[in-house]
C-alpha cells in the first residue's frame, strides 16, 4: 500500500514528499504486525481495550469483597 501511494504521488509532488505520505501506512502496518501487549497481538489487545472501556460502567467493585471462589472439579 505504501508503494502504491508513493508511485501515485511521486510524479506530482516529488520523491521526498511522496515518501512521507507512503511511510504513514507502512508504519501503521508494522505496528499492527509486530507490537505485542501482554502476549496479545495488536488487534486483540486493541479490541480488549475497547471492550474494557465500553463495559467499565457495568462493572462495580466492592472494597474488601473477594471475588475468588474455589472450583471443585
Amino acid at each position: 500500500m505504501g508503494y502504491t501511494i508513493f508511485n501515485l504521488l511521486e510524479p506530482q509532488m516529488g520523491s521526498k514528499i511522496a515518501s512521507v505520505f507512503a511511510a504513514i501506512p507502512i508504519i501503521i502496518f508494522v505496528i499492527v504486525a509486530l507490537v505485542r501487549i501482554s502476549e496479545m497481538t495488536f488487534l486483540p489487545a486493541l479490541l480488549n481495550l475497547c471492550r474494557l472501556h465500553l463495559n467499565a460502567k457495568l462493572r462495580s467493585w466492592s472494597l474488601g469483597t473477594d471475588s475468588y471462589s474455589d472450583l471443585e472439579i
